[in-house]
């Protein structure tokens, strides 16, 4: 939340720029307002001159930063409360922005509080492959009290995903969890645990479009283009190149050189399961691996989302 202020002159006194009063005559008399510095609020405060004789604060309110796809509220307050001004409000983006908002971003830019009822991210530089997932809009308000105008501005920043790494969606690879069965058996009077023959439950756990996770809201401009990425990924692991990365079968050959000699008990049942979960951390680190030197998947999966609004590319924020 930020707050700012702007201190002004109204009433017969005039408008200097740098904080000096010329004071004006009522009704052919001197000016009956003294200026008093020991009430000085500070922070570039101007004397009201007759016929409020105090001094006048304008202050600004509202979010610092807001999600691409959120509202935000603003609202202008005058101090005092008495005095009927009206407001004007707008917005600037840095030269050379491009994907800007079409008309004015505010519901009513007349009126004390405003709202914003979806921000809008727009690209600065305008360069697809180097705009930066969160700009800077210069909010300003006009406030015109007995003909004078005084403007107060603030910053406010608007950012794509939510997500702390950055990421405007992503799925959580394959990978082999669950365990194989067990089994006891007897040999030369002792008895042992050892692996049983087949997958036990061991499952691939390929992604499905329905695992996608979102760093961006629905309501934003970027949810159709990180859905359509992320989809490819998705794609990626159950039926493209990389459907044979993770696989059960790959994974359960790897046991075949277990120990067949665990003590037959729950000490020794343990120690084959812990042999197991260690090979799969293994096998899974290898599989990540080589599927990361299999090709560009983000390459790819952002070729898919090109051509979905809006026109640009953070590279590297998806995975």
């Amino acid at each position: 939340m930020f707050r700012l202020s702007t201190i002004i002159l109204i009433g017969c006194a005039a408008f200097l720029g740098n904080g000096s009063v010329s004071f004006a005559s009522a009704g052919g008399k001197p000016n009956p307002c003294v200026e008093d510095p020991a009430t000085d609020p500070g922070g570039g405060a101007v004397w009201v001159a007759y016929p409020v004789c105090e001094w006048v604060t304008v202050t600004i309110t509202g979010p610092s930063s807001t999600q691409d796809g959120a509202s935000a509220e603003f609202e202008v307050t005058v101090d005092p409360d008495d005095l009927s001004p009206t407001y004007k409000w707008s917005y600037t983006t840095p030269s050379g922005a491009g994907n800007l908002p079409t008309g004015n971003i505010f519901d009513d830019d007349t009126k004390v509080d405003p709202t914003v009822a979806n921000a809008w991210w727009f690209a600065s530089p305008d360069n697809k492959g180097t705009a930066a997932p969160t700009c800077d809009y210069t909010i300003k308000v006009d406030v015109t009290i007995d003909g004078k105008l005084a403007s107060e501005t603030a910053n406010w920043n608007v950012f794509v995903t939510s997500d702390s790494e950055g990421r405007l969606g992503w799925v959580v690879r394959p990978r082999i969890t669950g365990e194989p069965a067990y089994e006891l058996y007897s040999s030369g009077g002792n008895d042992y645990y050892r692996i049983a023959s087949g997958n036990g439950s061991l499952p691939r756990n390929t992604p499905a479009n329905s695992d996608i996770n979102y760093g961006v809201l629905d309501s934003g401009q970027w949810k159709n283009k990180t859905k359509k990425h992320e989809e490819e990924h998705v794609k990626q692991w159950s039926s493209g190149a990389w459907k044979n990365f993770f696989l059960v079968q790959a994974f359960r050959t790897r046991l075949n050189n277990v120990s067949t000699t665990y003590a037959g008990n729950s000490l020794g049942l343990r120690a084959l399961e812990l042999e197991v979960k260690s090979r799969i951390s293994d096998f899974n680190s290898a599989e990540t691996t080589k599927a990361n030197n299999a090709g560009d998947r983000e390459a790819l999966a952002r070729a898919a989302a090109d051509s979905e609004p809006p026109l640009y590319d953070f590279s590297g924020q998806t995975n």
